[in-house]
């Protein structure tokens, strides 16, 4: 089991690092005040547009938001710790003999997991405490602890298990929520960056506006209707996604199943979000006697007479160009410019200007 002195390492290490974040936040608002956005790197759309038009308003939000969770940490995280520090110097902790009245679903060998259980203190009253320890305890195991008061969080000296919780069965769909926080931090904050450089990660696309206002360029983009039937799967996907990563860390969700569908949802949002960049960056620029095909991966130049392409489809709608034998990218009629592709490859096969 891990020792008092380990525990406390771990449980004022952890708080010291959020009270410096809290004092870089007040030092950054003392000098600097309230946060402001900018959306200039954000991919262009109807959400942009509708950002940079309440963006007044969302810094307001965001702030008050910063500032309430910041005033929540510091009293109901860094005050109960700072008021139980005394108590740990003293090595006076609040010992605690019974019987487990709600377990965790978490199940570790890792000495240094914290599992959130509910007791009956020694006046009557349910409390949650945060023990850390190893081997799980499940409701009904007789356990004997030792906590701080105020902050409820301590070590698991031992834990005898009960027949009833000892000979549970436990099913495949349950078996996800005995993941370890570890694992679980981890894929949350996977998630988070990824999600975020989808939502805001876009290549510049300057050089193109560029050359449209300068000169004739034809430029063949996919299907406005597709993006923004993606970008809605991709904002419902989003929203639902966090709201389960956010169940999944903080082991909200009562069943297995509840958290496969969550992060079955997460994974939705991440594909969804892949799509939506894949789909803005496939174009294809046409300069005189010069195409670029451009995609999430590659950028490929080719002159008129070096381009190798076939139509396909039912009514041969459909243009797949290839590079070195392999298919490259293809355009059909949904496409916004397939027309004047249409006519600059006539004007290929006819040896026009």
């Amino acid at each position: 089991m891990m020792s008092k002195e380990q525990f406390l390492v771990i449980f004022y290490g952890k708080y010291i690092l959020v009270f410096g974040i809290l004092l870089w936040l007040c030092i950054y608002y003392c000098r600097k005040g309230f946060f402001q956005f900018s959306f200039e790197g954000m991919i262009e759309c109807k959400l942009k547009k509708l950002m940079e038009q309440k963006k007044h308003f969302l810094e307001i939000l965001f702030n008050i938001l910063v500032l309430f969770l910041s005033s929540f940490l510091f009293f109901r995280v860094l005050l109960p710790a700072a008021a139980d520090f005394p108590h740990a110097l003293k090595d006076e902790f609040t010992f605690f003999e019974g019987v487990v009245e709600e377990g965790s679903n978490i199940q570790s060998k890792n000495k240094w997991e914290a599992y959130n259980i509910s007791i009956q203190n020694q006046k009557g009253t349910t409390i949650k405490i945060s023990l850390y320890g190893k081997n799980g305890i499940a409701t009904g195991d007789v356990i004997s602890a030792e906590y701080l008061p105020h902050s409820k969080a301590g070590v698991l000296l031992s834990c005898k298990k009960t027949n009833a919780s000892a000979q549970k069965a436990e099913s495949w769909s349950e078996k996800i929520n005995s993941i370890s926080q570890s694992v679980r931090i981890s894929t949350a904050v996977v998630w988070i960056l990824l999600f975020g450089a989808l939502l805001f990660f876009s290549r510049k696309q300057k050089y193109v506006n560029a050359y449209s206002e300068k000169e004739n360029v034809i430029l063949i983009q996919m299907p406005r209707i597709l993006l923004r039937l993606i970008s809605v799967f991709f904002g419902v996907c989003g929203i639902f996604g966090a709201l389960g990563i956010f169940g999944f860390v903080t082991q909200a969700f009562q069943t297995g199943v509840d958290t496969i569908y969550a992060l079955l949802i997460s994974v939705c949002a991440l594909l969804f979000g892949f799509l939506r960049l894949y789909c803005r960056e496939k174009r294809i620029l046409i300069k005189g006697a010069y195409m670029r095909i451009e995609t999430l991966f590659q950028k490929v130049d080719f002159h008129r007479d070096d381009i190798v392409y076939r139509f396909t489809g039912e009514n041969n709608e459909k243009i797949i160009f290839y590079q070195n034998g392999k298919k490259l990218t293809f355009v059909d009629a949904l496409y916004p410019g397939y027309q004047e592709l249409l006519c600059w490859l006539e004007k290929e096969k006819r040896g026009g200007p």
